[in-house]
């Protein structure tokens, strides 16, 4: 169409020239503009939240947070095939900014230009970092499609312990299903609300709880936490309300990761009281315990293995360290751990994480039910229950945070 407006030029006035060149230098532009709009709404309906775009001078940015795939991995290949098959050798660099409750956590960067002659930019072609250089502060002032706020989760997890502690009885076991309401109302805030709802249990029955306690309908996990990101690549979260472990109170983490991203560092401190829902009713003390740890982490990518040493103050008391090993594939995690504190002399087991399905859901209508990412399960060797231990702050905390490792990610791209 440009061509021919150009032809047909040849014969008419100058100010007709001037027309027709402001028009058919606006012509890429709407129809960039139209090519944008067209890449938001396909990831919206593809049933990605949050998704925003806008271009600069030397790139284009896309904002997206996966919500429509179990595995973070599969989602981001699903979102760069898509943005990939609109890219070209002549298109601009392009890097995609992946956020978690509407806060980045990693972007993935392509420049076709750098790849040669290629129908469409394959998923392999993009690289992953933590860095978003300065990205973010172009596209944050874009009004996201499809925001997530007020939508309603409902995740079902699918619960198992067991525990080998008395002489006359081999083991210990206790069943549950636990549904969590989980919903945000600002940026980088959840809300969670869960109910522990037993399906089976023999042998969890502690006389200073009252017998049977496990056995019935219960509160679980009742937290307000905030997720937040600050420069330098400092991920935060703070969290409020009642963990696991019969403890309350309020706990603080920190990730770091370093320039070179296979190394990170991990701090992490709370303040805990007891806590305990018998006959609903709350029975609690004021949080006096204070538990910390400080440890790093190192990422082998060749093995997607990844390293965690860590020397912490338990929720107990006690004092010690411990080494986690962990191998990563698509669908599950595998590790095993050693572990040494005051009140333990040396003690291990081993853990695993398993992706549960569906693997792909979107949301109806502002609400939807499904499993939680992952079924988790640790192994204790030494049977201690509280010793050497730290209470977890969400029923989804477990390996699944391994989702945004940007090398991780790229071995599934």
């Amino acid at each position: 169409m440009i061509h021919n407006n150009k032809r047909c030029a040849l014969n008419i006035t100058p100010l007709f020239k001037l027309c027709i060149l402001v028009l058919s230098l606006s012509v890429p532009t709407g129809v960039l503009a139209q090519r944008a709009d067209g890449i938001v709404e396909r990831l919206v309906d593809m049933g990605f939240e949050n998704v925003a775009q806008t271009d600069t001078p030397g790139e284009r940015i896309i904002a997206l947070e996966n919500s429509a795939w179990k595995l973070n991995p599969a989602g981001i290949r699903a979102a760069l095939e898509a943005i990939g098959a609109d890219m070209g050798p002549g298109s601009k660099p392009c890097r995609v900014i992946v956020l978690k409750n509407n806060v980045p956590q990693i972007s993935l960067y392509c420049d076709p230009a750098a790849l040669g002659d290629s129908a469409a930019i394959a998923p392999g072609a993009w690289e992953a970092s933590y860095r978003l250089d300065g990205a973010w502060q172009e596209v944050r002032r874009i009004k996201p499609a499809n925001r997530s706020l007020f939508k309603v989760d409902i995740v079902v997890t699918p619960e198992f312990h067991f525990r080998n502690i008395k002489l006359e009885k081999p083991y210990d076991i206790m069943i549950n299903l636990s549904p969590a309401l989980q919903i945000s109302f600002w940026k980088g805030m959840m809300l969670t609300a869960q109910v522990i709802v037993p399906i089976y249990t023999t042998g969890y029955d502690p006389d200073d709880l009252g017998r049977m306690y496990y056995s019935k309908v219960r509160p679980g996990y009742i937290t307000l936490s905030q997720q937040f990101r600050l420069p330098r690549a400092w991920f935060m979260q703070a969290t409020i309300g009642t963990f696991n472990k019969f403890r309350w109170g309020a706990d603080l983490r920190a990730f770091h990761p370093f320039r070179n991203e296979r190394f990170a560092l991990l701090l992490r401190a709370g303040l805990v009281g007891s806590s305990t829902f018998w006959n609903w009713k709350w029975h609690y003390t004021w949080p006096k315990t204070f538990v910390a740890s400080v440890g790093g982490q190192y990422y082998m990518p060749r093995f997607n293995l990844q390293f965690n040493v860590n020397a912490a103050r338990y929720m107990m008391g006690d004092y010690g360290a411990r080494i986690d090993m962990t191998r990563h594939f698509r669908n599950v995690s595998i590790g095993v751990y050693a572990q040494r504190t005051t009140k333990i002399d040396i003690n291990g087991g081993f853990h695993f994480a398993i992706a549960l399905p569906p693997y792909r859901y979107k949301r109806n209508r502002g609400i939807r039910a499904t499993t939680s990412d992952y079924f988790y399960l640790e192994y204790n060797a030494a049977a201690y229950n509280n010793e050497g231990a730290m209470y977890r702050t969400d029923p989804g905390e477990n390996w699944s945070q391994n989702n945004f490792n940007p090398y991780y990610i790229k071995s599934e791209l």
